[in-house]
C-alpha cells in the first residue's frame, strides 16, 4: 500500500496515510506515537470510497470501510504537490513532451469514441472526465467543438469525424483546413465556459426525511451560461403508474437571477478570466490486506492552485503557462508572486461571502445577490442534465460476483434482480453486479432508501409514458441518475412531473415477472401471480444454478459456500429459530421460509459437486481440517428443523395475500418435486395443456408427498410411506370417479345438470383465443379445401384444434348432405381459437395405425357448443391416461423411494394404481411410454387418414 501511494501521490504523507489505514483496519500501528506529534488542525482530507474493486483473486472478502475518512495534514498535502518532480510525472504516464493541439484533439476524440462505445450515446455528463490527467472535462470539449464550428474555427477533417460519430454540428461556418484556424486573441482548448451546463449548487441543496423515512430533496442548480439559479423539490409519494408503489416527483419552485449590479460586475470580471484545465491528482487506489481496492480522493484548500477554482485571470493564466511542465504545474511556481488587480478584486469579493455559501463561476456571489425570476421556464436538453442522485453502489457489500448474486437472487425469490445492474469492472476476475438489497432480507437496504433514484419508476413498454431521467456511469461501477426535461415539456413555476426512466432490454426479465413485459402484453404469458408461468421461470433459474455449480472447483465452491454462510444464512436461520424459540410465529415472514428452503436446496447441489470433486484427485491437495470445515458449512444449510417449524406454524397467516405460512413451505417443496419430473410432466399448472382436474391432482399429490416425506417426523419412514401410499391411491380413485361423473353430466346422461358449468370447467382447457393462422391449417392447394385435422401426426393446440374441428364438421355435413353451403367458416379470415375446449373421441377406420396411442389415440379437442349440442362426447379414457395416471405415477415413482412395509408389501405400485383407476396395466404402460401429450402449433399438419364424414356429422 505504501509503495503504491508513494509512487502516485508522493512520500511525505504516506506515513500518515498508512497510520490512518491501520486505524481503519484496526491493525497495530508502530508509527502512531511518532506521527501524533506532527498533527495539525485538519484542512484537507483523503476520503476512502468504499466502492472500489478487489484487485486480487486471493480473497473475496468484503471489508466494511464505514470508519471516518482518512485525515491528512496541511503540510502533507502541500508537500505532495512539491513531490511531483519530473521522475514522478514520467512514472505517472506522461511522456515528457508538450503535445501539439492536433494530437490533443485526437486524444479527446478517442475518449469520446470510448464513451459512446461504453454508454451507447453521446450525452456526456458534466462531471465526466477521462482517466488521462492531461485532459479536461469531456463535455466541455464537445461544447467547444460546436462553438468552433459556428465560428469557423473547426477544420474540415475534424468536423467530418465528429459528424460521423454522431455529433450534430452547425454547418454555417467551417474552416477549410487546420491552418485556417483563428487562434490569436481567442481562448485555447481549456479555457471556455460550458454553455447550457447545469451544475448543482451544493450549499443550497439539502435532503430531509419524513415520518416514513422517505427522502425529500431541495435542489438548486446553476445554469452554465448565465449563472441563473433554478430551484426544485423532489419528494416521494404514490406513483401515478398503477401498482408501481412510490414514485419520485420533481416540482419546479422557480428561478432566480442576479441583480443588475451583480450581473454587470460578474460579466466584467468573467471577461478577464479564462478556464484552465488544471491537472488534478489522478484517481488513487489503496490496496488493503486481502486484495480489496479502495479509492482515495484528496480534497482540501488550494490543492490545485487558485483555491481550486478553474477560472484564472488572464495575467495569471499567462504566467501559469510559462511555469507549467507537461500540463502539470511546476513545483517552483509561486502563484502568489503574480500581481494581478483582477485577481485581487475577486479575492476581496470572495472574502465578503461566508465560507461554504459562495455561488457562481468565480465564487463571488451570495444568495442576497439574487432576485426571483418567476416567469422563466425551465428545460434542459441531453447536454445540460442535472444530477438527481446516486443509485449505487452505496456500500462495499453492494458489489458481488455474478455467481454470488444469482444465488442470492434465487434465494430471495428474484426480488434483488429488480434492484441491481451489471457493470464493466471485474471483481475477482468475474463479472460484477451491483445489488442494493440487504443480504439478510433481500429487500432494499436502509442506506439505499435514503437516495431518490430507487423511487424512480420506469416506463416499460407504455407508449403513453416518457422517460425524463437518464442513467450515467461516472466510472466502471457507479451509476447516477440525471433529470432531462425536454424543451417541448418545459416547466413553469409550480409544475410537477413524475421522474421516469427506461431500463431497456436488460430489465425485461423483471418486467415479465411483474406482468408488463413483451411476453405478458403480446404473448399471453402470465406474471408471477400465474403459478404456471412462475414455475417455468423458476425451473429455468434452477437449471442455470445447477449448471453453474457443476462447473465449480473445490476452491470456488468454498468461496460460494462461505458467501452464503456469512452473508445470507445467519439472519434467515436466526429469524426462524428465534420466532419459534419465543413462540410468536405470527411475526414470521413467509419470504424467510422460502429462502430457508432454497438454501437447503442449494446446499444439496453444493454437496453433490463437492463429492464429485473429491471423487477425483483433488482431495489430496486439501487438508482434512479444510475438508471438515467445508462439509460443516454445507451441513448447516440442511433444514433439519423443518418438521418442527411446519408443525408450529399450523394455519399462521403469512405476509403473502391469500396464502398461509404452511402453504408457502408446501408450495416451495412442490416446486422442487415438479422440477425433478419436469421432463415427464411439462409445464404444470399451464391451463392451455392441463385441465383444471389435472392441475388439482398435481397440487394434491405434490403436497401429500411434501407433508409425509419432508414435513413430518412423528412416525418412522415406513409408516409415513404407508400413509402416503394410501393417500395417493385414494386421490387417484376419487379423481377417476370425478372424471366419469363429469362425462356423464356433459353427455346429458346424469341428472345434476345444474352443475353443468362446474363440471365443464373441470375438464376444459383454456386458450388465449389467438387468431388461427389459415396458411398453416386451412387450404390445401389446388382446390383450397380445409385440411383434415383427424389423426394428425402432430398435436395442435387444443383451442386451435377445437376451432378447426367446428369448421371441418360443418364442411363434412355439407359434403354428406350434398348441400350448397351458404357460408364456409373455413374461408373466414378472422377465425379465433375456442376459449374453452374438451378432449372428445371419435371412431377411426384405421385401428392398426402405427402412430396410434391405444386406446386414447382417437381423440380430438372440441368446443363447448359441440358438447352442448351432443355432436361430441368426452373421451374419458384420454383423461384417465393423460391427466390422471401419468401425473400420479410420475410423481409417486420419481419423488419417493418406496420401501416395503413390515408385511413386505410396497405401499404403492403401478398395478395398484391401475386397479383403483380402472384401466388395464398394459394400456397404462403404453401411455406412459408414449409420454405426455404436449400440444403444439406445427407449421404443417400431416394427414394419415380421414374418418367417415357420417360419423363426424352424427
Amino acid at each position: 500500500t505504501t509503495n503504491v501511494l508513494q509512487r502516485e501521490i508522493g512520500s511525505s504523507y504516506s506515513k500518515n496515510l498508512q497510520r490512518a489505514l491501520n486505524d481503519c483496519l484496526q491493525c497495530p500501528d508502530p508509527l502512531k506515537d511518532a506521527a501524533e506529534t506532527n498533527r495539525t488542525p485538519e484542512t484537507s482530507k483523503a476520503t476512502l470510497e468504499s466502492n472500489e474493486s478487489p484487485t486480487s483473486k486471493e480473497s473475496n472478502a468484503f471489508i466494511n470501510c464505514s470508519e471516518p475518512p482518512l485525515v491528512l495534514d496541511k503540510d502533507d498535502v502541500s508537500t505532495t504537490q512539491d513531490a511531483l518532480n519530473e521522475n514522478d510525472v514520467n512514472e505517472l504516464g506522461f511522456d515528457g513532451r508538450k503535445r501539439n493541439k492536433n494530437e490533443k484533439w485526437e486524444m479527446y476524440y478517442g475518449e469520446l469514441v470510448k464513451f459512446k462505445n461504453s454508454n451507447g450515446h453521446l450525452q456526456v455528463p458534466k462531471e465526466f472526465k477521462p482517466k488521462d490527467a492531461t485532459l479536461g472535462f469531456l463535455q466541455s470539449w464537445v461544447h467547444r467543438q460546436k462553438r468552433n464550428q459556428k465560428e469557423g474555427k473547426l477544420s474540415c477533417n475534424h468536423a467530418e469525424k465528429l459528424i460521423k460519430l454522431g455529433i450534430e454540428l452547425d454547418n454555417t461556418k467551417q474552416a477549410s483546413n487546420e491552418n485556417d484556424l483563428i487562434t490569436e486573441g481567442r481562448l485555447n482548448e481549456e479555457n471556455t465556459r460550458e454553455p447550457y451546463a447545469m451544475n448543482l449548487v451544493n450549499n443550497l441543496c439539502s435532503t430531509s426525511f419524513d415520518e416514513n423515512g422517505l427522502p425529500k430533496q431541495y435542489v438548486t442548480i446553476i445554469c452554465g451560461d448565465s449563472e441563473m439559479l433554478y430551484d426544485f423539490q423532489i419528494d416521494i409519494r404514490e406513483s401515478t403508474i398503477p401498482n408501481a408503489g412510490n414514485g419520485a416527483f420533481l416540482t419546479y419552485l422557480g428561478a432566480r437571477k442576479l441583480k443588475k449590479q451583480a450581473a454587470i460586475r460578474s460579466e466584467r470580471l468573467l471577461k478577464q478570466h479564462v478556464i484552465e484545465g488544471m491537472a488534478e491528482t489522478e484517481p488513487m487506489t489503496a490496496i488493503l490486506p486481502g486484495g480489496l481496492g479502495i479509492g482515495v480522493t484528496v480534497t482540501g484548500q488550494n490543492l490545485y492552485r487558485n483555491d481550486n477554482n478553474r477560472y484564472w485571470s488572464k495575467i495569471r493564466s499567462k504566467f501559469l503557462s510559462e511555469h507549467s511542465q507537461n500540463d502539470t504545474v511546476s513545483s517552483a511556481f509561486d502563484e502568489n508572486s503574480v500581481h494581478c488587480g483582477i485577481h485581487q478584486e475577486v479575492l476581496k469579493l470572495r472574502s465578503e461571502v461566508e465560507d461554504g455559501k459562495r455561488i457562481g463561476f468565480l465564487g463571488i456571489h451570495s444568495e442576497s445577490d439574487y432576485v426571483e425570476a418567476n416567469d422563466v421556464l425551465f428545460w434542459s436538453g441531453p447536454e445540460s442534465m442535472f444530477e438527481v442522485g446516486r443509485y449505487g453502489p452505496i456500500r462495499p457489500e453492494d458489489r458481488k460476483t455474478e455467481l454470488n448474486f444469482s444465488m442470492k437472487n434465487f434465494i430471495y425469490d428474484f426480488e434483488p434482480a429488480e434492484w441491481s445492474y451489471d457493470v464493466d469492472e471485474k471483481i475477482l476476475g468475474d463479472c460484477q453486479l451491483i445489488d442494493i438489497t440487504d443480504d439478510a432480507t433481500g429487500e432494499v437496504h436502509s442506506e439505499a432508501k435514503k437516495h431518490t433514484p430507487i423511487y424512480v419508476n420506469e416506463i416499460g413498454h407504455n407508449t403513453n409514458l416518457c422517460a425524463n431521467v437518464r442513467i450515467m456511469h461516472k466510472n466502471d461501477r457507479s451509476v447516477y441518475y440525471y433529470a432531462c426535461i425536454e424543451k417541448e415539456n418545459a416547466m413553469k413555476k409550480g409544475d410537477c412531473v413524475e421522474l421516469l426512466v427506461d431500463y431497456g432490454k436488460l430489465y425485461e426479465n423483471v418486467r415479465e415477472r411483474k406482468g408488463y413485459g413483451i411476453a405478458n402484453l403480446y404473448g399471453n404469458v402470465g406474471d408471477d401471480s400465474d403459478r404456471g408461468a412462475k414455475l417455468q421461470r423458476n425451473f429455468a433459474a434452477r437449471q442455470s444454478i445447477e449448471s453453474e455449480i457443476s462447473k465449480l472447483s473445490v476452491v470456488r465452491l468454498y468461496y460460494l459456500a462461505e458467501f452464503l454462510m456469512e452473508r445470507i444464512f445467519p439472519e434467515i436461520n436466526e429469524s426462524i429459530e428465534d420466532i419459534f424459540r419465543h413462540h410468536v410465529p405470527s411475526q414470521l415472514k413467509s419470504r424467510f421460509l422460502v429462502a430457508r428452503r432454497r438454501l437447503h436446496w442449494i446446499g444439496e447441489r453444493l454437496e453433490q459437486q463437492l463429492e464429485k470433486c473429491f471423487g477425483s484427485l483433488q482431495r489430496v491437495y486439501f487438508s482434512s481440517k479444510f475438508i471438515t470445515s467445508f462439509q460443516n458449512i454445507i451441513h448447516s444449510f440442511k433444514w433439519s428443523s423443518l418438521p418442527g417449524v411446519f408443525s408450529a406454524i399450523q394455519d399462521t397467516a403469512s405476509d403473502i395475500p391469500n396464502i398461509c405460512a404452511k402453504d408457502c413451505i408446501l408450495n416451495e417443496i412442490s416446486e422442487e418435486l415438479l422440477y425433478k419430473v419436469s421432463n415427464i410432466i411439462p409445464k404444470p399448472f399451464d391451463t392451455k395443456i392441463w385441465s383444471q382436474l389435472g392441475n388439482l391432482l398435481i397440487e394434491s399429490v405434490t403436497k401429500k408427498i411434501a407433508i409425509h416425506m419432508f414435513c413430518s417426523s412423528e412416525m418412522s419412514i415406513e409408516e409415513r410411506q404407508a400413509k402416503l401410499g394410501r393417500s395417493v391411491l385414494d386421490d387417484a380413485k376419487r379423481y377417476s370417479k370425478l372424471t366419469t361423473r363429469c362425462s356423464t353430466v356433459l353427455d346429458g346422461t346424469a341428472t345434476d345438470g345444474n352443475f353443468y358449468d362446474y363440471f365443464f370447467d373441470l375438464l376444459s382447457f383454456k386458450s388465449p383465443q389467438h387468431k388461427v393462422n389459415q396458411k398453416q391449417f386451412f387450404y390445401k392447394r389446388p382446390n383450397k379445401k380445409p385440411r383434415s385435422i383427424y389423426d394428425a401426426k402432430k398435436i395442435i393446440n387444443f383451442g386451435t384444434a377445437s376451432a378447426l374441428a367446428e369448421v371441418q364438421a360443418y364442411q363434412d355435413a355439407v359434403d354428406v348432405g350434398f348441400l350448397e353451403p351458404h357460408a364456409i367458416p373455413g374461408v373466414l379470415k378472422n377465425l379465433i381459437e375456442c376459449e374453452k375446449s374438451i378432449v372428445c373421441k371419435y371412431p377411426s377406420s384405421s385401428p392398426n395405425s402405427k402412430i396410434g396411442r391405444l386406446p386414447q389415440f382417437y381423440w380430438i379437442a372440441r368446443g363447448a357448443e359441440s358438447i352442448k349440442k351432443g355432436t361430441a362426447i368426452v373421451n374419458v379414457e384420454w383423461y384417465l391416461m393423460n391427466q390422471l395416471l401419468l401425473v400420479v405415477h410420475s410423481l409417486a415413482s420419481n419423488c419417493v423411494e418406496w420401501k416395503a412395509s413390515s408385511q413386505k408389501m410396497v405401499p404403492y405400485s403401478l398395478e395398484r394404481l391401475c386397479e383403483v383407476v380402472g384401466v388395464e396395466v398394459n394400456a397404462a404402460k403404453k401411455a406412459l411410454s408414449n409420454g405426455f401429450i404436449l400440444p403444439e402449433c406445427p407449421e404443417e399438419v400431416t394427414i394419415t387418414h380421414k374418418p367417415p364424414s357420417s360419423s363426424v356429422a352424427n
